[in-house]
């Protein structure tokens, strides 16, 4: 799981974190007997990030990618003590809360993060085994955070659209994503017939990159309200993946009436902080997080 563990690590690291991964944390003794582990070895985290703008600690615990069965949804419910074994810092209170507290107490010693920063525990899911709209309300019971599949997927899109980075993580990406429809690879055919020849292959070319466009809205750096090519509004607000201009990005549609005339409820995320909350189809183009951006509060999903 390294690897993952990589990748995870460089997404939060483009985020404002500074990350590690494989942390040893260093248990006392008296630790050791107060979880009922008196011969266990230095507790390991798979990454840790901490960012300084917010005193924000995060533990990140990385399951599940490619071609397993995925992280299985009754492993939080009670109902698979097997597969609870292997959420052990989610499902055993009190091995969480000195775990946690010590890693706190070892980064502030050896100065890589500030007294009493908020601690977050999180679990990056390449995949889920089961009712993934359970277990996403089960982690926002419990405070912690989901880092899902369409998490994931957003952000290595996220990353092939950027500029040039020099990391194993960004190479592939965007090696194995430059084909796929919104691609830097297309937009550039697009550009360049459309600059060199007044050829019907270069029009339809150039059209296509208009309706790319349209289809990403923020993503492509543009205001998802701006405009395109004179008056040729972007759409696509509602489309699972759409981001407005400020980082709130549409994760899917809900079958739940909203507060608004004919207005159904969709789930959000919120790029900077990763809450999740619902709002108005009509209210995403202008949405901000109601948790670190002072928004409007959230519609129940």
């Amino acid at each position: 799981m390294d690897a993952f563990e990589e990748v995870v690590a460089y997404i939060l690291q483009r985020q404002g974190y500074w990350t590690r991964t494989s942390v040893k944390v260093e248990l006392t003794k008296a630790e050791k007997r107060q979880i009922g582990r008196h011969s266990s070895p230095r507790w390991e985290l798979d990454v840790v990030a901490y960012r300084g703008r917010d005193n924000e600690l995060r533990v990140v615990e990385c399951k599940s990618l490619l071609d397993s069965r995925g992280v299985p949804c009754d492993a939080f419910k009670g109902t698979n003590a097997r597969a609870e074994r292997r959420y052990k810092l989610f499902r055993d209170a009190k091995l969480r809360r000195v775990v946690l507290r010590r890693l706190e107490q070892q980064l502030f010693k050896a100065g890589f993060c500030a007294e009493n920063p908020t601690v977050q525990l999180c679990l990056a899911a390449g995949k889920i085994h089961g009712d993934e709209a359970w277990l996403r309300n089960h982690f926002k019971e419990c405070g912690w955070v989901l880092m899902g599949p369409v998490w994931i997927q957003e952000e290595l899109r996220a990353l092939r659209d950027s500029g040039y980075e020099n990391s194993v993580a960004a190479f592939v990406t965007k090696l194995l994503l430059r084909e796929e429809p919104g691609g830097k690879a297309r937009r550039r055919r697009g550009e360049e017939d459309a600059s060199g020849r007044d050829s019907e292959q270069g029009k339809q070319r150039a059209a296509e990159q208009v309706d790319d466009a349209h289809e990403r809205g923020a993503s492509n750096g543009r205001s998802p309200l701006g405009q395109v090519s004179g008056k040729v509004p972007i759409k696509g607000t509602t489309t699972p993946g759409f981001e407005n201009q400020n980082g709130q990005i549409v994760l899917q549609a809900t079958s739940l009436s909203g507060t608004d005339h004919l207005q159904r409820i969709y789930e959000l995320r919120c790029r900077h902080c990763n809450a999740t909350y619902g709002a108005n189809g009509s209210d995403i183009h202008q949405r901000k997080c109601p948790k670190c951006q002072g928004g409007q509060p959230g519609l129940e999903l």
